[in-house]
């Protein structure tokens, strides 16, 4: 990745881990099969179960500012366990890569690309994501700005112009599921897309 001349500043970083959290959210079919009308309420109980892990990762960006998730693993670890420690990372990330396509491919497909083979979609996705990568975060870490105000500007205008629509009994009845259905929708909140910003670590000694 060409970081080494990129700069992003702190609100770059906080805009563009809003909007990977919330395009996470977009298409999580997960929480639904598993929470069904209470996926709101376990959305929230995920991000104040979050709260914790804000505070560990301001620590740890405290202690090592200038290092990024990897460097942090050698320097903790040693350098045989650490790269041990991230090569898990990196296949964890991978995964969730493969998964993140499939997603996207089918989301493509079934809404705007119907007759468009599956290939191609991911093939055009993959090429702008490397598109992306080869010129460093702070070219895509600025569109965050733009996706931000994109995203507030859709909810401000379509909430109104649809609340007639909205049927809130489509929300009840609430904390009707077993308790384990909550304990997996928090989990898996916490994980997916939540825990997932850890990746932004990366990025962490090219803030300014």
């Amino acid at each position: 990745m060409s970081l080494e001349k990129g700069r992003i500043n702190k609100r770059q970083l906080m805009l563009g881990v809003s909007c990977y959290i919330v395009s996470a959210f977009l298409y999580n079919s997960i929480l639904t099969n598993v929470a069904k009308q209470d996926v709101w309420l376990i959305i929230l109980l995920g991000f104040l179960c979050f709260i914790p892990f804000h505070f560990i990762y301001s620590a740890i960006h405290k202690r090592y500012p200038d290092l990024t998730i990897i460097q942090i693993f050698e320097k903790v670890y040693g350098k045989v366990l650490g790269k041990f420690i991230s090569f898990l990372y990196f296949y964890f990330f991978m995964s969730l890569a493969i998964i993140n396509l499939a997603d996207i491919n089918d989301f493509v497909h079934s809404t705007l690309l119907d007759t468009t083979p599956s290939y191609m979609i991911i093939i055009s996705f993959m090429f702008i994501c490397g598109w992306a990568v080869k010129h460093g975060c702070e070219g895509f870490m600025r569109l965050a700005h733009f996706f931000f105000a994109l995203v507030l500007f859709y909810i401000f205008i379509t909430t109104p112009l649809l609340f007639e629509e909205i049927d809130f009994s489509n929300l009840l009845p609430a904390f009707n599921q077993p308790l384990i259905k909550y304990i997996q929708g928090i989990h898996t909140t916490l994980t997916i897309p939540i825990g997932e910003v850890f990746v932004f670590f990366m990025l962490i000694p090219y803030v300014t």
